[in-house]
């Protein structure tokens, strides 16, 4: 059976819109898709303990383009990884920009605004937004609480929705 090109470019265009041909992985390790606490293990040096709701939770030290984060890294109870957070000190963010940028392409988005420290100085924070279909985004951001601290995480609906939850059971802690 022979091909046509021009079903071969629809097909490839296909793949590229359903996100299948740039997965969002860190280290081999891809949000949205499924993963034991033996492959991070492997493939991160970190080991994962039973947590709430029988999650998975992965805590510890790995380094992002070289520099050093303290991961967080969430399996669900479907055995899917649902969040990778990696904060980092924001010395190292050009570094882990470019190197995101180089491995995801464009972001779907870019954010600038004003952050103010306690001492009333001001920064410029640039926020990038990565989109996949299924709900999973990666955020890379210079400034996330404090001027010294950046981020780049890695999510999927489940994960935003849990934190979205947890944040509303927080406000009516009074």
């Amino acid at each position: 059976m022979q091909t046509r090109p021009h079903i071969q470019v629809i097909f490839g265009a296909c793949i590229l819109a359903w996100g299948v041909a740039h997965p969002f992985d860190f280290k081999g390790v891809t949000v949205g898709q499924p993963a034991t606490p033996q492959v991070i293990q492997e493939r991160l040096g970190v080991k994962c303990v039973a947590g709430a709701n029988a999650l998975q939770v992965c805590n510890g030290v790995v380094t992002l383009a070289g520099t050093a984060s303290d991961m967080n890294l969430v399996i669900g109870a479907d055995g899917v990884v649902q969040r990778i957070s990696l904060p980092f000190a924001s010395d190292g963010f050009d570094t882990v920009e470019r190197a995101t940028n180089e491995k995801f392409g464009p972001p779907k988005s870019i954010t600038h605004e004003k952050v103010q420290n306690r001492m009333g100085a001001t920064f410029d924070n640039v926020s990038y937004t990565w989109k996949a279909t299924g709900g999973v985004e990666v955020l890379l951001s210079k400034y996330v609480g404090r001027v010294d601290s950046s981020l780049l995480y890695f999510s999927t609906t489940t994960d935003r929705e849990l934190l979205e939850n947890i944040e509303k059971q927080r406000s009516k802690d009074l």
